[in-house]
């Protein structure tokens, strides 16, 4: 809202580690046209948050589920939506006319897990890599590259092989350089011939395995 959003949105929703009573580091937010969601990219990418003393800046990505319909729907029966939750763990339904919070609706049917830890954690992975990627020269491909990856770990399982990497290029700017000039080779050589990753390997799979 400080930044000129309010009313411009109309679901949030922060996840929670119940383990750590922590932020998972990423949000959900439902903006009312795609106008309006391209607007806060372009302003939020790359942007420091100035209370935490990190490196790490903001960087937005296009979520699985799109529109309110599909994002309340995904919701409202979710766990998260137990009475034993508290209302801060959940998400909220804004009115972007008022700009004010609306009750969310009662559960209509018996509460389920929509997402497995595994699932969870790749999503933050996702997220991570697409930070350190924008701060790179290869920022503007850091969509492309990321997708690249993500798809070749998890057609394989390969999640230690994803932490791995992501922590690497997180605490290492030459393996980030090396990670987002590699992913980038792939993703401009596309489409022509012998283009495509040899077996076993995939754009920073080298630096994920390093110790």
């Amino acid at each position: 809202n400080e930044m000129g959003f309010a009313g411009s949105f109309d679901l949030f929703y922060l996840p929670i580690d119940f383990r750590a009573f922590t932020n998972l580091g990423y949000c959900f937010i439902n903006f009312i046209s795609a106008e309006k969601a391209a607007e806060f990219r372009s302003q939020v990418d790359g942007l420091k948050l100035p209370l935490f003393k990190s490196s790490k800046v903001l960087a937005s990505a296009k979520a699985r589920v799109q529109g309110f319909q599909q994002n309340f729907t995904n919701f409202r029966n979710n766990v998260v939506m137990s009475k034993t939750m508290g209302p801060e763990y959940q998400p909220i339904i804004v009115d972007p006319s008022t700009g004010c919070e609306v009750p969310f609706p009662p559960p209509s049917g018996s509460l389920r897990r929509t997402r497995k830890k595994a699932v969870i954690d790749m999503e933050s992975l996702r997220r991570r890599l697409l930070a350190a990627l924008s701060t790179t020269p290869q920022a503007e491909h850091a969509e492309e590259i990321v997708g690249k990856v993500m798809k070749f770990h998890e057609h394989r399982r390969q999640w230690k092989n994803l932490e791995q990497l992501v922590r690497s290029v997180e605490e290492d700017r030459e393996k980030l350089a090396d990670f987002a000039a590699q992913g980038f080779e792939h993703v401009r050589t596309k489409g022509q011939a012998g283009s495509a990753p040899q077996s076993g390997e995939s754009p920073g799979v080298g630096a994920a395995s390093e110790q």
